[in-house]
């Protein structure tokens, strides 16, 4: 408390000493000298407001070129992609899953199809559609089930479907509702999956509970997994994993980041994209 008084006294005392010193100068120094500082004031202002005007002109001019050059670079890579990928994933077939509101799920397969792949069925998971938790409880038990218990029994009722082709009453119901959406075969063979997170906002209880059980499930039976997200992705889950045996493109959205889809299904697990979870940009490219 005393060091703040002492403070506060000080301050007082330096503005004070300011205010004096300032009604002392301006009587012994004539109007005219103010004038003329004030005149030197504006002058040197205008010289550095024109030197940036100058400045920004320059810097706009060098964005324009970088700009022309960018579009350059973009339009080759969007005409030379297609030739980069062709049949690079010939009599391959994968799946895709969507656990977050992507939008990029037709690009994807898209992608897929241009490489020689054929995509067994496409999973979409819509949490915007409140799922009926009452399905999952069997007749015989009264206790309500834990939010952890409701998320595992989804994702085994999900996975049970996508990789068996088990389909059960509830899972009837998922479809009918919108919460799930499911287009192909189900129950297939696939040789990898494709997984699409990242999300705009934070849905760290969902993920932690459902999404993991879910790629969790293909990795116990021993099948590739790449997990890819938009570039620019306000809430990133790659970083989780990470931790896990599988692949992470943090730019899928991007043509080099579906450049990395295909050969890192092509060939090694890595971590892919221009992000803080990316180890390169893209994998190592097979000529063959």
């Amino acid at each position: 408390m005393l060091n703040l008084k002492y403070h506060i006294v000080s301050l007082i005392a330096v503005f004070c000493a300011l205010g004096i010193g300032i009604f002392v100068g301006s009587n012994l120094v004539g109007n005219d000298f103010f004038v003329d500082q004030q005149k030197q004031l504006v002058n040197k202002l205008e010289e550095e407001f024109n030197f940036l005007r100058e400045q920004n002109k320059l810097t706009q001019d060098e964005l324009a070129v970088f700009k022309d050059t960018t579009d350059d670079y973009r339009l080759f890579c969007e005409q030379v992609f297609p030739l980069i990928i062709s049949d690079k994933l010939n009599n391959k077939t994968f799946a895709v899953i969507e656990l977050a509101p992507t939008g990029v799920n037709e690009k994807v397969i898209k992608t897929l199809n241009e490489a020689g792949a054929e995509v067994a069925y496409l999973a979409v998971i819509d949490w915007e559609v409140e799922p009926d938790w009452n399905l999952l409880v069997s007749p015989d038990e009264k206790d309500p089930l834990s939010k952890k218990e409701r998320f595992a029994r989804l994702s085994q009722e999900i996975t049970g479907l996508l990789i068996s082709g088990q389909d059960t009453p509830t899972l009837q119901e998922l479809r009918k509702s919108g919460f799930l959406t499911i287009e192909g075969s189900p129950g297939r063979n696939v040789d990898g999956v494709v997984v699409l997170e990242g999300s705009e906002e934070d849905r760290s209880e969902v993920f932690n509970n459902f999404d993991l059980a879910v790629a969790n499930a293909y990795t116990e039976k021993g099948i590739k997994i790449v997990v890819g997200e938009c570039q620019d992705v306000l809430y990133s889950t790659l970083d989780s994993f990470k931790l896990r045996p599988v692949t992470t493109i943090d730019n899928i959205d991007s043509t080099i980041g579906l450049t990395s889809l295909v050969f890192s299904l092509q060939g090694k697990q890595g971590n892919y994209g221009t992000g803080n979870t990316a180890d390169r940009l893209i994998p190592e490219v097979n000529a063959n």
